[in-house]
């Protein structure tokens, strides 16, 4: 685990997950927020059953505001 302190003594700033939501053809199937007491590596696993093509979506939100987003087209 790291300790946050780094070699010359100075702290290593905080990224933190703030929010991951996923979207199933852009209608929002799960949000999670996260607080301090979360893992810097959160592991979540959850299912999803697909009727058909679609597209499948996540979003990362840093505390900072920063976002990152990765979509997927199935061919169910």
């Amino acid at each position: 685990m790291d300790s946050g302190q780094r070699h010359n003594g100075s702290a290593a700033s905080r990224q933190m997950l703030a929010n991951l939501c996923f979207l199933f053809d852009g209608h929002e199937i799960v949000r999670l927020a996260f607080g301090d007491g979360a893992s810097p590596n959160p592991f979540h696993v959850f299912l999803v059953r697909i009727p058909g093509p679609c597209e499948i979506a996540a979003i990362w939100t840093a505390e900072d505001g920063r976002q990152a987003r990765v979509s997927h087209r199935v061919a169910a």
